[in-house]
Parts: structure tokens; C-alpha cells; sequence
């Protein structure tokens, strides 16, 4: 947004999400850690090096992108995760927007064993009762999700020896994440 002033004035450039969601679309939670290629970077480095960085989200996932956003474009309200605590607002905002996904809520959660399911209950309780299921990379999220009798789909690393639960759904690619939803 560009706001053009009177020539005494300075021009003020500035960037923000507006999200309009209707109550009737189903809400998708997405863990930003199944849409980076890759392993997300959680180690802090040493505090008297440097200062902690947060969340390093490095490159996107090549189809993740495409995907969610034709989840997003007529059925689904996003809800992006960061589950490991340490991620800042706008540094995720702009990796988001840099690598095109389509636009939906951050919500950063301490890295506790309760926090998901506490966002689950908080978004029912504010009255969105349509949370309809969530994607994926760890049987920690999956276990929660299916607690909840959520749908379930899971995109692992290849290298993962997880065990997930049985409801479940554990795919190896994006291209398959529409039917399973």
C-alpha cells in the first residue's frame, strides 16, 4: 500500500496481511515445517556469538506452495504454525510471501506438549468450530490431530523412522494432498 501525501509530506510505504474469513470454511492448520525441503534449523546458536536468529526457515518446498494455494483459493482457511516457539511474526510473514503461499493466520506456539491442542480448543471456544484437520511433519502433530478427530496428513522427511498413528494419512509428495483432504 502506497499512501500518496501532499508534496510537504513524506510518501509512506508499509505491508500487512488482511485475512476476511467466512465461519462456514473449514480451517486448515499447516506446520511450517512440511513446507521447507528439508529440516527446519532449531539449534540457537551460542548466546555469546550471536544473537538468537529465531525460526530459519531456508528454501520452500517446490510444490508446497501450489498446492496449499489451490486448498486456499475455495475451500480452506489457512492457519500456518510454528510449533517450535522461536519464530518472529514478520520474518515468517515475508518468508511466506517471498516463496508465494497463500495468505492465512500465524500463530507462533511455545514448544510444549500442550500448546496444540490449546489452540485447537481456543479457536473452537472464539467460534470457529470448522478446524477440519492439519498437515504435517512429526507423529507428535499427528497424534494430537487425530486425538481431536481431525483430518490428518502427514508429509515426513524420507529419512523419518516415526511411528504414526493408524488414522493417519503419511504421504511422500504434495501432489496427493488434495485427495486426501
Amino acid at each position: 500500500m502506497k499512501l500518496v501525501t501532499p508534496s510537504k509530506a513524506e510518501a509512506i510505504e508499509g505491508k500487512g496481511v488482511l485475512l476476511s474469513w467466512e465461519r462456514r470454511r473449514p480451517i486448515l492448520l499447516i506446520d511450517l515445517a512440511v513446507l521447507v525441503a528439508g529440516e527446519l534449523v532449531t539449534d540457537p546458536p551460542p548466546p555469546d556469538l550471536y544473537e538468537d536468529p529465531g525460526l530459519i526457515l531456508g528454501d520452500a518446498h517446490p510444490a508446497a506452495a501450489a498446492e496449499l494455494g489451490k486448498l486456499a483459493e475455495f475451500y480452506y482457511n489457512l492457519v500456518y504454525l510454528d510449533l517450535t516457539g522461536r519464530g518472529h511474526l514478520e520474518d515468517i510473514q515475508d518468508w511466506l510471501r517471498e516463496h508465494q503461499f497463500s495468505p492465512g493466520m500465524i500463530r507462533i506456539l511455545p514448544k510444549t506438549s500442550t500448546a496444540l491442542t490449546e489452540l485447537i480448543h481456543d479457536l473452537k471456544t472464539e467460534g470457529w468450530e470448522k478446524v477440519s484437520g492439519g498437515i504435517g511433519r512429526t507423529a507428535d502433530f499427528a497424534e494430537i490431530l487425530v486425538q481431536n478427530r481431525l483430518q490428518t496428513v502427514i508429509l515426513p522427511l524420507p529419512q523419518t523412522q516415526e511411528r504414526f498413528p493408524r488414522r493417519a494419512i503419511v504421504l511422500n509428495d504434495w501432489s496427493r494432498v488434495r485427495r486426501h483432504l
